[in-house]
């Protein structure tokens, strides 16, 4: 697990390599990621180069980066792991191959130096696909062959790893952080309209835009091969190969099998598999949630794990005692991590490593977890991917139950209240198409919207969901993960994790964002996953096999709750009443922060819970203050 960043000429016009200076502050920048080493490796002319800060989990004195390929020419730098690594390396052993290291980065230097070539669109060039496809891991990849004159950049079917790049004069330059990629070369960084769009719905940016115009990132499952141009002439070559969603939509041939033994199997192995591949102490990230309480039950018996949990000051989100009698129950050594701070330069360090604007209300905690695991642990696992895996939000459930309703377009109940305020919700929603209401699900300021950004009505936000909706009903829990696994997971939750991690030196690792654990989640009947509005049914029958009866009967009656420690205090903070109405927002093309103010006021009266909406603005005001001039 590692931070890297390099560059590739795709023709002669680039001018020269990046100066000394430059590369020294782009490692400096990616020292937490990396803390155990560093590698610099720049071709003979100049015109590639690639820069590498180590985070050592396997093979601490066999997996130096950048690595050497197994043919001339070849250099790889990445950031991941291969969990079945060993099993590969013996299978190419016994083909009659050897290695220099146990490393799986010399593991993967030897597929990717056997992609099949072939022709894609007419253009001839290897298939990355059919190397990575197979393989149980998560990474971001930069991969050169000079011979070639080949540059792979690709990140995981999950969005578990993320990586950015940008392009122009003859160059393409990439890097694990917006933060490294600014330091390696100048970029346009003039405000991306559409992406601050995008951000005001989702209060993330999906790839494959930034925030900053001249920067892009990779979606999820996506490798880029750029080319470079013949001496003599012509335009280099850039091919995308996208990687095909993982799941199933045939369930009539699971609907025999036990679905939560299934299930069982498949988060098993993943586990161990995820456990095992590393020579470092591993522990397990555990909310009071299911999803990282069934990792922690599946590997109950593995010697000297650890779980960690992090308390919130309001009890109606505080989850550590949950976890800690769960963790007591399995014989698990558990840690409880006081609530983070609420000073400003807590939620700065925290949000603006991003290098865009973020907002999250889980953040702060996860930030915290991770910091406070550090000095224990290398690896930690997590329960994210859960959600996405089985349907465990309540916006599958309404959206579920909703579409059982007649539409009821123009009613509007003449009381005020909570409930009332809900039933003209849900009436709104059955006025929508099936994909705008699931947009609407997504969308974070509702009604308030045009109060904060006057003139823009969320449209991008919209097309993109109802581009991958396609033409299922208003009740299709496939379709509504299918969204979910496209934008929210990769681009918000595993960004979100790898980036509060990597800044205290720990990786992140999660069993249901295996391959083969989604796919036998997408293989159950909808019946094994969510039914008269409780979700996750073969999970639940999962923990009643492997926790005491009565704390199972605990765990499984809890309703959701959020990974949220942390926010309250700041949002309660002088400090983010003098971010959010001190100007900052204002710095910003269209934002208006009068309407800041007014959510601020309802939130703190009690009027309205606007949490995940403040929390989004606290970050945009972050970015501005730090990035807008």
């Amino acid at each position: 697990m590692c931070g890297f960043a390099g560059w590739f000429d795709t023709g002669p016009d680039a001018g020269a390599p990046p100066s000394p200076t430059r590369r020294r502050r782009v490692l400096d920048l990616l020292t937490a990621r990396g803390p155990d080493a560093e590698g610099e490796w720049i071709a003979e002319d100049g015109r590639a180069g690639l820069l590498h800060r180590r985070l050592a989990i396997v093979d601490r004195a066999g997996g130096a980066q950048p690595m050497v390929g197994p043919q001339r020419g070849q250099m790889l730098a990445w950031n991941g792991e291969l969990f079945e690594a060993d099993a590969r390396r013996a299978a190419l052993e016994r083909s009659g191959e050897t290695f220099r290291s146990r490393s799986d980065t010399e593991v993967l230097a030897r597929l990717l130096g056997a992609a099949p070539r072939g022709r894609e669109s007419g253009v001839e060039g290897a298939d990355f696909r059919a190397a990575l496809a197979p393989e149980s891991g998560q990474w971001a990849i930069a991969w050169i062959d000079l011979e070639r004159g080949e540059l792979l950049l690709a990140r995981d079917v999950a969005g578990e790893k993320p990586l950015y790049y940008a392009t122009g004069d003859d160059r393409i330059v990439f890097a694990s952080t917006l933060d490294a990629l600014r330091a390696l070369v100048p970029i346009d960084t003039e405000i991306d309209g559409e992406a601050l769009s995008l951000y005001l719905s989702w209060g993330f940016v999906p790839a494959p835009l930034t925030i900053f115009r001249g920067a892009s990132k990779l979606a999820a499952g996506q490798s880029v091969v750029h080319t470079r141009r013949a001496a003599s002439g012509g335009a280099a070559r850039v091919r995308v190969q996208e990687t095909d969603p993982v799941g199933a939509t045939d369930h009539a041939a699971t609907q025999a099998v036990d679905a939560s033994r299934a299930l069982e199997d498949a988060l098993t192995a993943s586990a161990r598999r995820r456990l095992t591949h590393s020579d470092e102490p591993v522990g397990v990230f555990l909310s009071g949630g299911l999803d990282s309480l069934a990792i922690a039950a599946v590997l109950r018996d593995a010697p000297g794990l650890q779980t960690f949990t992090v308390r919130a000051d309001d009890p109606r989100y505080d989850e550590s005692g949950d976890a800690a009698r769960a963790a007591k129950a399995l014989g698990i050594a558990h840690t409880i991590i006081a609530p983070p701070a609420a000073r400003p330069d807590a939620w700065r360090d925290a949000l603006l490593r991003h290098g865009e604007p973020f907002g999250s209300t889980s953040a702060l905690a996860v930030d915290a977890v991770a910091r406070a695991a550090a000095p224990h642990v290398r690896v930690v696992l997590t329960g994210d991917g859960g959600d996405e895996a089985l349907g465990g939000y309540p916006r599958h459930v309404l959206l579920r139950r909703l579409a059982r309703l007649p539409a009821l377009p123009g009613w509007a109940a003449p009381r005020e209240g909570a409930r009332w305020r809900r039933l003209r919700r849900g009436a709104r929603l059955l006025a929508l198409s099936p994909s705008d209401r699931y947009a609407a699900m997504y969308e974070v300021f509702g009604d308030h919207r045009a109060t904060i950004f006057p003139g823009d009505d969320g449209a991008p936000a919209r097309t993109r969901i109802a581009s991958r909706w396609g033409g299922a009903a208003a009740d299709d829990l496939d379709a509504m993960l299918r969204i979910d696994r496209a934008f929210e997971l990769p681009d918000s939750h595993c960004v979100k994790v790898d980036t509060a991690c990597m800044a205290h030196g720990v990786e992140a690792r999660s069993p249901w964002l295996d391959r083969a654990v989604v796919a036998t989640c997408d293989a159950l009947p909808v019946e094994d996953r969510m039914r008269r509005g409780r979700t996750k049914l073969a999970l639940r029958e999962l923990l009643r096999r492997r926790l005491p009866a009565q704390l199972a009967d605990d765990v499984l009656s809890r309703p959701k709750r959020g990974f949220t420690a942390g926010l309250d205090a700041a949002l309660s903070s002088p400090d983010a009443e003098e971010l959010l109405l001190g100007g900052a927002l204002a710095l910003l093309p269209g934002v208006q922060p009068a309407g800041a103010r007014a959510l601020l006021e309802e939130h703190r009266a009690g009027r309205g819970n606007h949490r995940f909406r403040l929390a989004v603005l606290l970050s945009l005001a972050l970015f501005a203050e730090a990035h807008v001039r």
